[in-house]
């Protein structure tokens, strides 16, 4: 995650902490409608983003105060049959998964048969990679394992045959740990294929059956469960992707290689219930909840962005809890912001389309001020942005560059953030400060990150701090 002084940080995150334990207690509120003109942005946002990128359809949900404010459904859940979307139509959700797995491990520690400190050894003797990480780190992604998702012989066979948890786990069985556990944030599914195996281990229950019967079933999520079990969806969405030009169905995982990390199909409506449940204190304890949406303290004390199955952020000054997740033809979103206790939800069945940047995008339509916050102020230099896209470039390649003069420990932190996100997808201009640093906000799909920057005098980068929104 970006560098920030470690007391500034830990005001930062405790700031959000605190205030997803609030919501907690927060009076339900009245939630006003939505007027004529915002209903008529968000239908415009969302046939504009379906447009672009050819995506066939989506379901979008909004709920503030416990009130519905809006739940619609736009396009197709098929393109061959032509088949039309429905509010109440069911799509794989990934890795919103991750969120009720670690409910479930949640649950079992409150119940005193596991520890958050228990080395992961304890349960998976069989691999060794993990006998220095603990419980905590699978859950807070700072384990160092490799992810077994962006492996070759999970391209190869995670569409086409079943496998046990022992096949997914040979594809990373000798790879080497990526960093000290606890050192940093790496987003891994391999974290999530080993809860859900501990789950099963301390339980003595299937995966699937434990959470079903103790996270799903009692929230009322009575359509959400693995595309592989005994549920069965009277209107599922097919997935989609774009080949050659032309949108066409995409091949599907096989559950039982993605389980605890993103095995899950819901619908907009179930989400909703979660969230609330969840926020509510119906699913696990407060105390357990407020871990989950506590970001990890790494082993420098700094804290990452987070929790147990949650990013934990801001978006424009409001807190904010949240996960996407996608699967091959789908891209999902369930964005909560506890102090005014909205929920966002977002499924689309394409894979181009990702629905936490839309999610994200809504949201701006429902608080104009935080559009503001990211819109691009007079005075960019076009020629200096696009030389800052060529140092990102360098600096996510690792390649050496005489126009990056960076020290050491600023160097590492943008290879960090750009190593976990990816190159950004909007590099907006904010400003320039007197002694000439410069500020730009970076977008990584829904989340932002202030960069500010200075250059040598023969145009060097010289000096860059990285800090979340």
């Amino acid at each position: 995650m970006p560098h920030l002084s470690v007391n500034a940080a830990r005001r930062h995150f405790q700031a959000l902490a605190l205030s997803a334990l609030l919501a907690l207690n927060l009076p339900t509120a009245h939630a006003a409608p939505l007027s004529a003109a915002e209903e008529s942005a968000i239908d415009s946002t969302v046939r504009e983003a379906l447009r672009t990128q050819r995506a066939p359809g989506a379901v979008v949900a909004i709920r503030r105060g416990g009130e519905l404010l809006l739940r619609r459904a736009y396009g197709l859940a098929d393109v061959a049959s032509g088949r039309a979307m429905h509010e109440d139509t069911a799509f794989e959700i990934g890795s919103i998964t991750k969120q009720m797995t670690a409910a479930a491990v949640l649950q079992l520690v409150q119940a005193g048969r596991l520890s958050l400190d228990d080395a992961v050894s304890k349960f998976v003797p069989s691999y060794p990679a993990a006998a220095q990480v603990t419980v905590r780190q699978l859950l807070q992604q700072t384990s160092g394992l490799p992810d077994f998702a962006g492996t070759e012989a999970f391209a190869a066979n995670a569409t086409q045959t079943p496998a046990r948890f022992e096949q997914v786990l040979a594809t990373v069985q000798a790879a080497p740990q990526q960093f000290t556990p606890g050192s940093r944030f790496r987003y891994s599914n391999t974290n999530y294929l080993l809860l859900a195996r501990i789950v099963e281990t301390v339980s003595g229950q299937p995966f699937a059956t434990r959470l079903g019967e103790q996270v799903l079933a009692p929230v009322g999520m009575a359509h959400t469960g693995a595309s592989d079990g005994a549920l069965r969806w009277p209107d599922l969405a097919s997935g989609h992707t774009t080949e050659a030009g032309q949108v066409q169905r995409a091949p599907r995982f096989q559950p039982s290689w993605i389980r605890g990390a993103g095995e899950l199909v819901s619908t907009a409506d179930d989400l909703l219930a979660w969230a609330e449940a969840l926020g509510s204190g119906r699913v696990v304890s407060p105390a357990s909840y407020q871990a989950m949406a506590t970001p990890a303290v790494l082993n420098n004390g700094q804290p990452d962005g987070y929790g147990f199955g949650l990013f934990v952020d801001r978006q424009a000054g409001h807190a904010r809890l949240w996960h996407g997740g996608g699967t091959l033809g789908f891209s999902s979103s369930l964005m909560r912001y506890p102090a005014e206790q909205l929920t966002i939800v977002v499924l689309v069945n394409h894979e181009a389309l990702n629905a936490s940047a839309l999610s994200a995008s809504l949201f701006e339509v429902l608080h104009p001020e935080a559009r503001a916050a990211h819109a691009p102020v007079p005075g960019e230099d076009p020629a200096l942005t696009q030389q800052l896209r060529a140092w990102l470039a360098a600096l996510k390649q690792g390649t050496p560059s005489a126009d990056i003069a960076l020290a050491p420990a600023q160097r590492q932190a943008l290879q960090n953030t750009l190593d976990n996100y990816g190159r950004p997808e909007a590099l907006v201009y904010r400003g320039q400060r007197g002694d000439g640093e410069r500020r730009y906000l970076l977008r990584f799909g829904a989340q932002w990150f202030h960069f500010d920057f200075s250059r040598a005098a023969g145009g060097a980068l010289r000096a860059a701090t990285i800090t979340p929104e």
